[in-house]
């Protein structure tokens, strides 16, 4: 990994160079040295064998000089911000944008750029040009060649399949199936994408030597394609030259292991196949599911792992092949292979590669496999890492410190995206300058993330409903374990279980540049001798929960921090304060998260002197009623979260913090002269995600809301609008909101405690709406005409206590065009509405061309209607509803349930509830999202805070409280 590491300090240090010549001011010769010296050890290393590389005693010692190096111009940095008088405008020249620091910003005094920064940098010259001249740098071995599998064929033993069925059938009928050949597509691809190892060749040679599909094309053809398109086109060409022996000819070809996508390759095969016959098919195998989409692959097969059983039986296959013992012993071995087979985690080449080499092992080899871990990484290092390693020397530089980075965390963890993301921008080695020029950060690590993914090293993925991004997943442990070895000591994921293991804490962390550190609350922290030798450590996950020991000793936890980058304390009961002295020393830190400490209730104002935080996470700090006073000097915060808090008000200096990407939660004060006006939310137009402004209510005046200038924020996906205040301006409220248009790209808008007759004109316009919330609008006299809205799919109007009628305003469609109302909306909830009586949809003229009412309709929840006498019998009629239920409302109880009235009209519907008492509900995911996020984090810290595992899976009977 150091190899990563050289290549991606070198091209910081020279983009710096470049772009920001002042930085070097005074110290040009020597900072010309330094980059002289990596440009040799990157040339070396490049051509270096790369396993030697990561195994070898000095790699630590290089990768000590590479952060050295981060240090002294991270400080460098933090004191030209304290010597410039322009803090608290634009950004500061942290080491991810200096490239873009102004001319104003550069650095002017002398005195600022020699004295200590020229003696640190004169010294890691120094020892960089001692490194390259040891015998231990001269003596690198080069490489010896491409370590890359051999070939593959078609040929294959029916004996080596196990647990395929299913799938094969589903390949098979997309092969087969002439229906699915697309009008006007020149080929149609069939893909199976998985991991290294997960049985992808196996099963097309299944396929490739079905008899149905030897009967079923007139051709079939195999090429390896393991190192790219060039030769399965070569291969392809010269198995299928002359030409004509396709001419006309249905055929079916594979692609097995295609490692890259070449566009002008492809194309030359689409040439060579413009003779084949209809219903010709290519079937591809990749790692990469990138690799399947930009080859236009019709149809996607990702392949997962066996199953225990059919994993063992693969393994046993082998491993007992040619075996005769008493029985007895039989059964011994078959119990410990069945524990073996389990660690191989469903993998199908683990399992046959391990019986291959277990087949001559006796007994007492086989229980020291099982029984201990450095026997089964050497094995597995030895005979299954080789497999994966192609493709992990395929990835540039800041994508294998990205992978590797992943070693901090524990086996079976799942991480966020978002989460891991904000991790890697911390540390700034991890991301290209080149791409950042183009790009923001926040950007470039989600596509790292994505491209790791598009690679398999990720799986199991929970995704975005809205844009299908990849919200949270896990690691296989098998690449976990590959993953924690090219990471060797510089990564770790350190678990304790029990106080007789905390002696070997304190030297594990010696070696260590980035850690997470997990123990049960009851393990005894409150000696810091745990964490004595962890000068070196960037990153500090402290993942126990509740743990009193961690919260007396934190004043020396973060005095040992020095340059420490990264520092997670959440989820920690005990944690009152925060050290201000301790914590103003951490000059180097980007990343702090402090969320879910739930006795927390001040912040210290040595805060506001970390001026190259990143990423301030305060969720669910409960007492936490202020933030520090100095919160705009930092002008390189990008990420601020704090939902869940007590907070009152917000520090007037916030209009200075132009960088934030996340802002949670915006608290409008009305009392407090020092505190935030609706108006500064003016110039954070790269707000994304989600924000929910509170205290709308006491804003007087409608220019403050057009000066914050919600229409230019056209990255925020999810807004709430809460109109309460401690002194409500009810003659001004309507012209507030209307002020407060959001941009069209808004997915998800909520409106609360408004108080006004009439809502805004705005949201019926919001075309990319897809969730909307209207609660507590207690004066509201009508529904605004929401029926055009072309894709929302979830609807909730509640407590709105002055609406008697909802009428055909409210579909807003003409009857004289055929038009349809909510046309994609799948979930309807109509709560506490005590004065609604009627609703109605009925036109005077009927004719055959009526416009179509909800046709998508899945859900209607009906709660807390008193009053309302029965539904639309258009609505069932039209809309597939698939589930109804109402609750306290009797009137139409009566009428809707079974031997009702109006029985007959709902009994198609598969789910009805009609009950009389009253529900407080929280719904699933695509109803709203904000309660949705809520009670996944709260039901997540209360597992977490149990000791359980948390699901992440939220069912009905869950969210019905």
């Amino acid at each position: 990994m150091v190899d990563a590491l050289v290549s991606v300090a070198l091209d910081w240090l020279i983009s710096a160079s470049n772009e920001d010549g002042s930085l070097v001011a005074g110290v040009e010769e020597e900072y010309e040295k330094l980059i002289n010296a990596l440009e040799i050890i990157d040339v070396v290393l490049l051509t270096a064998d790369e396993r030697q590389v990561i195994e070898s005693a000095w790699s630590r010692r290089l990768r000590a000089i590479i952060h050295e190096i981060d240090d002294v111009v991270d400080e460098w940095s933090a004191a030209a911000i304290r010597k410039s008088k322009s803090v608290g405008v634009g950004t500061s020249p942290s080491p991810l944008n200096r490239r873009k620091v102004s001319n104003s910003r550069r650095l002017k005094s002398p005195s600022l750029t020699l004295g200590p920064f020229t003696v640190k940098i004169r010294d890691i010259q120094q020892q960089l040009a001692q490194f390259t001249n040891s015998i231990e740098f001269i003596s690198i071995s080069r490489k010896e060649g491409k370590n890359e599998r051999l070939p593959t064929t078609s040929v294959m033993g029916v004996s080596e399949v196990r647990g395929r069925e299913m799938e094969q059938d589903r390949v098979l009928k997309k092969l087969l199936c002439e229906s699915n050949f697309p009008v006007n597509s020149d080929l149609y691809i069939i893909s199976i994408v998985g991991m290294v190892g997960i049985g992808k060749t196996t099963l097309a040679q299944l396929i490739y030597n079905h008899p149905e599909v030897k009967a079923h094309f007139d051709e079939r053809i195999w090429v390896c394609a393991s190192e790219n398109l060039s030769d399965p086109i070569r291969d392809f060409r010269a198995t299928v030259d002359p030409i004509t022996r396709i001419a006309g000819k249905k055929f079916l070809i594979v692609l097995d292991d295609v490692r890259t996508y070449d566009e002008e390759k492809l194309e030359q095969l689409k040439v060579s196949l413009l003779y084949a016959g209809k219903g010709s098919r290519i079937l591809v195998t990749t790692q990469k599911q990138s690799v399947a989409m930009k080859m236009g692959a019709a149809w996607n097969l990702t392949l997962g792992e066996l199953s225990e059983g059919h994993c063992w039986e693969l393994f046993s296959q082998t491993a007992f092949s040619g075996k005769s013992l008493p029985e007895k012993a039989q059964n011994q071995l078959k119990e410990i292979s069945m524990e073996i087979a389990n660690k191989c985690k469903g993998v199908p080449l683990a399992a046959k590669i391990l019986g291959n080499v277990m087949m001559n092992f006796n007994i007492r080899e086989w229980k020291s496999l099982l029984d201990s871990d450095e026997v089964w990484q050497e094995l597995i290092e030895q005979h299954l890492f080789p497999s994966i390693w192609w493709i992990y020397s395929s990835l540039p530089p800041p994508l294998k410190l990205c992978l590797s980075y992943c070693a901090i965390f524990p086996k079976g963890y799942t991480f966020e995206r978002s989460t891991l993301t904000k991790l890697w921008m911390s540390q700034w080695h991890l991301i290209s300058p080149w791409e950042t020029i183009t790009m923001d950060m926040e950007t470039t690590a989600r596509n790292y993330f994505e491209e790791l993914a598009m690679h398999s090293f990720f799986q199991d993925f929970e995704r975005d409903p809205d844009d299908g991004c990849i919200i949270s997943c896990k690691m296989h442990d098998l690449m976990h374990d590959f993953v924690r070895f090219v990471a060797k000591n510089e990564c770790r994921a350190i678990e304790v279980n029990n106080n007789e293991k905390e002696v070997i804490i304190a030297p594990s962390f010696r070696k260590v540049f980035h850690a997470s550190f997990t123990c049960l609350p009851t393990i005894n922290l409150i000696d810091p001798f745990w964490i004595s030798n962890a000068n070196y450590l960037r990153t500090l996950l402290l993942i126990s929960k509740d743990n009193i020991g961690i919260a007396i000793a934190l004043p020396t936890i973060l005095d040992r921090l020095p340059n420490v980058r990264a520092l997670d304390l959440s989820n920690n009961r005990f944690i009152e304060q925060i050290p201000e002295e301790e914590l103003g020393k951490l000059v180097h830190l980007r990343y702090l998260d402090l969320s879910n400490n739930g006795r927390l209730r001040v912040l210290p104002e040595s805060l506001c002197s970390l001026f190259h935080l990143q990423t301030l996470r305060l969720s669910r700090c409960r007492l936490l009623r202020e933030l520090p006073r100095g919160m705009g000097k930092l002008v390189n915060l990008r990420h601020l979260e704090v939902g869940g808090t007590n907070l009152r008000s917000f520090p007037k200096g916030m209009r200075n913090l132009t960088s934030l990407r996340t802002l949670t939660e915006f608290i409008v004060s009305w009392d407090d002269v020092d505190g935030c006006k609706l108006q500064d939310l003016k110039n954070l137009n790269s707000l994304e995600g989600s924000l929910s402004i509170t205290g709308l209510g006491d804003v007087r005046d409608a220019r403050e809301a057009e000066e914050a200038a919600l229409m230019n924020k056209e990255h925020l996906r999810h807004l709430e609008l809460s109109f309460w205040g401690e002194k409500q301006d009810l003659k001004e409220m309507k012209s507030v909101a209307e002020a407060l248009e959001p941009h069209q790209n808004l997915k998800s808008l909520g409106i609360h405690d408004y108080i006004d007759t009439e809502f805004p004109n705005y949201i019926a316009s919001l075309t990319n709406l897809k969730r909307l919330q209207l609660s507590k609008c207690i004066d509201c006299l009508h529904l605004p005409p929401l029926g055009r809205l072309p894709v929302l799919e979830s609807l909730e109007i509640s407590r709105m206590d002055s609406l008697k009628s909802i009428g055909l305003e409210f579909l807003a469609t003409d009857q004289h065009h055929h038009q349809e109302a909510f046309p994609k909306l799948k979930q309807l909830i109509f709560s506490e509405l005590g004065k609604w009586e009627k609703w109605e949809v009925q036109y005077q003229e009927q004719h055959d061309d009526m416009p179509s009412m909800m046709p998508r309709l899945g859900r209607l929840i009906i709660n807390g209607c008193p009053k309302l006498e029965e539904l639309p019998n258009q609505l069932f009629q039209e809309a597939p509803l698939q589930e109804l239920r109402i609750y306290a409302s009797p009137i139409l109880r009566r009428g809707y349930q079974r031997g009702g009235n109006h029985w007959n009209a709902i009994s198609h519907i598969p789910i009805t509830e009609v009950c009389e008492n009253d529900k407080q509900m929280l719904v699933d995911y695509t109803s709203y999202y904000f309660q949705y996020r809520d009670y996944c984090e709260k039901s997540q810290n209360s597992a977490k805070l149990r000791g359980q595992p948390h699901s992440g899976r939220v069912t009905e009977s869950s969210l019905m409280l």
